[in-house]
């Protein structure tokens, strides 16, 4: 009866042995799934941004922005560009060149250093008032800001235009970066 009860007992403990070995391998391969989907969620990280001259709540992602960023930072890039007056004109270039994407940079550094000769020689200042600003595309970050462009020469108003700008960026580490500002002509 001792043999039969030590194999009884050997039986029971194999058993358990397995119980035991199956049981862990099933916790290990939860434990190994959460830790695949924590890593997944803390690399997509999304950032909900109000900024205080922004309009509506905006989303930055780890790839990207959303519609309503691209749209209100298209405005701001707008507006440093184009109300201008020859005393303001420098501090603008110098604060949207920390915007402009470092293959631009150089090409638009010298063509805002022209412009700004011309406006304080010329005493010119303009003002524009967006009327749509649009996205062309939200995964190529390009946008359009269509508006009124006031010229003004010394205090006479020069040339009111409808115009139509076309504004293409790209994301780099959390940043929208200019890339290129560009008229849109009605011939285009």
């Amino acid at each position: 009866m001792n043999i039969s009860g030590w194999s009884l007992n050997l039986k029971a403990l194999k058993q358990q042995r397995n119980y035991s070995f199956c049981l862990n391998i099933f916790l290990s391969f939860v434990v190994l799934l959460c830790l695949l989907i924590f890593v997944r969620i803390s690399s997509n990280h999304t950032t909900v941004v109000v900024p205080a001259n922004f309009t509506s709540e905006v989303t930055i992602h780890n790839n990207g922005v959303d519609e309503a960023y691209l749209l209100q930072w298209s405005e701001f890039i707008v507006s440093l560009k184009l109300n201008v007056t020859p005393d303001s004109i420098i501090p603008q270039s110098n604060n949207m060149l920390k915007y402009v994407s470092s293959s631009s940079y150089a090409g638009l550094k010298k063509h805002l250093a022209q412009e700004a000769s011309r406006i304080q020689a010329d005493e010119i200042s303009s003002v524009f008032h967006p009327r749509i600003t649009k996205s062309v595309s939200v995964e190529e970050l390009k946008a359009r800001v269509e508006g009124m462009l006031k010229v003004y020469i010394g205090e006479n108003l020069h040339q009111s235009s409808n115009v139509i700008y076309e504004l293409d960026f790209e994301f780099f580490n959390g940043r929208l970066l200019l890339k290129s500002f560009r008229e849109i002509t009605n011939d285009a």
